[in-house]
């Protein structure tokens, strides 16, 4: 740790990311590199699913971001280079035929065009899309059309949050009176 600490050359940091076998040595090297061609070139072409998802959220290049954004076959590092991408055109294209829905969610997260957002609310395939989409149009009309036309999908989602929650209070419930048991000594 204390060699790649004292490191400066950039080269032997990027490889550094690769051949070494811990992980937080792994993130001292992606931390010290300043190189942006080389930045870039970890987090798109490391072999390591996790440096590239590190490397992506030290990027600041728009193009690379929406190459990693398109292409990586990770979904956690699809997703953060999403986050970060602030050109609405490349923003409605992954919106559109993003690789997975959550990609499409997250794309849409960052959309601020009322166009394209109610195009989406309207029209898109994917409930969890036009579910995202329907929260920041800010038309009531089309507020009220996709709740119109989704209130069965929302309030399956709504029910199975409802039990998952009870479940968790009665857990929460059981928990404390095994607390009280134990902390007043009547176990």
């Amino acid at each position: 740790m204390e060699i790649i600490e004292k490191e400066t050359n950039q080269s032997i940091l990027a490889k550094a990311t690769e051949v070494i076998n811990d992980w937080n040595v792994r993130l001292i090297a992606i931390e010290k590199i300043t190189d942006t061609d080389i930045l870039s070139k970890v987090a798109l072409n490391n072999s390591s699913w996790k440096v590239r998802l590190y490397a992506v959220k030290t990027i600041t290049d728009q193009s690379i971001l929406e190459t990693i954004a398109i292409d990586d076959k990770i979904s956690d590092v699809r997703l953060a280079a999403i986050e970060k991408i602030m050109d609405q055109k490349v923003l409605f294209e992954i919106a559109k035929s993003g690789f997975h829905w959550t990609d499409r969610v997250a794309a849409i997260k960052n959309v601020t065009d009322q166009d394209i957002l109610t195009n989406f609310a309207m029209n898109d395939q994917e409930w969890r899309v036009r579910k995202e989409t329907v929260e920041k149009v800010k038309d009531q009309k089309v507020i009220d059309y996709v709740a119109e036309q989704d209130y069965h999908l929302w309030e399956e989602d709504a029910e199975k949050k409802i039990e998952e929650n009870q479940k968790n209070l009665e857990i929460l419930k059981k928990l404390m009176k095994l607390v009280v048991i134990i902390y007043f000594g009547l176990l």
